[in-house]
């Protein structure tokens, strides 16, 4: 069925400031298409982060200063007009900037601790755009079910990653039963995410992450299981706290500035006697 169409200027704006956000996520996921190994991240990183701030920050601003449009909307109209589409999307750009920072501290062999609490930011990020997807009216079925499945099986995976890196920072503070504790936790939000459909049309580099970190957690899990068996003999147990969420300037997106218009028109309202 073809959309409804709405011929105002606060509607051409939205859809003009949508189309450059989408396009500056684009530039920014073919920025770290391009790596193929580690060394080239930080300088694809520098290139991408920009866009993302972009794309987010434009969908901010429609979501903060246009929407919602005055007109009354029948179901049958774009996505983009939404009221709350925009604004969810516009976080789900602030948690891909803040995974960014997290890989390249990651890549730099910072420690397990701030690791975990860059991680754990993203996840809280990805959690607030899928409750954002998931509080629009159901009457939308246009929304596309694969942006709610990663919003909800990426937030699980990205608890995985943070809840890991906190679990070996617990264990080399010889706090084992907990650590292994914070490992099975992983784990069990590490397999939700894959049920939950977040291999469900991922692209390669995302197949391999998940196969990465499924890799690292099954190796982790085996050996601490057995040296807490064999050697440490303590009970295992959830942590008591969660590690804190440190958020970065990756995912601290300024306000869009409006463009400026090339020209302005002037009008002398004299009146000649």
């Amino acid at each position: 069925d073809p959309f409804y169409t709405l011929y105002t200027t606060r509607f051409e704006v939205v859809m003009t400031m949508t189309a450059l956000a989408l396009s500056s996520g684009n530039q920014a996921a073919a920025f770290l298409a391009t790596v193929s190994a580690p060394a080239q991240y930080e300088e694809q990183a520098k290139l991408a982060l920009p866009k993302i701030k972009e794309a987010s920050s434009v969908l901010a601003f429609a979501a903060a200063n246009i929407l919602p449009l005055r007109e009354s909307l029948p179901y049958d109209r774009p996505p983009e007009v939404v009221p709350g589409l925009l604004s969810a999307v516009s976080v789900l750009f602030r948690a891909t900037g803040q995974q960014v920072a997290a890989k390249q501290a990651a890549l730099k062999n910072m420690s397990p601790s701030l690791l975990a609490k860059l991680y754990m930011a993203a996840a809280k990020l990805m959690e607030e755009s899928d409750g954002g997807l998931r509080g629009l009216s159901h009457d939308y079925k246009d929304l596309q079910q694969p942006l709610k499945t990663w919003t909800a099986a990426g937030h699980r995976f990205l608890l995985a990653v943070a809840l890991r890196n906190f679990g070996v920072d617990i264990w080399n503070a010889q706090k084992h039963g907990e650590g292994l504790g914070c490992a099975r936790a992983a784990k069990m939000n590490h397999d939700k995410a894959v049920s939950e459909g977040i291999l469900h049309g991922a692209s390669q580099s995302l197949a391999a992450r998940v196969e990465e970190e499924s890799s690292s957690l099954d190796r982790m899990l085996a050996a601490w299981e057995k040296d807490n068996k064999l050697v440490y003999f303590e009970r295992v147990k959830e942590p008591e706290v969660l590690p804190e969420a440190k958020a970065v300037t990756a995912a601290d997106c300024p306000e869009f500035p409006l463009p400026t218009p090339p020209f302005s028109l002037s009008f002398d309202t004299a009146t000649s006697v």
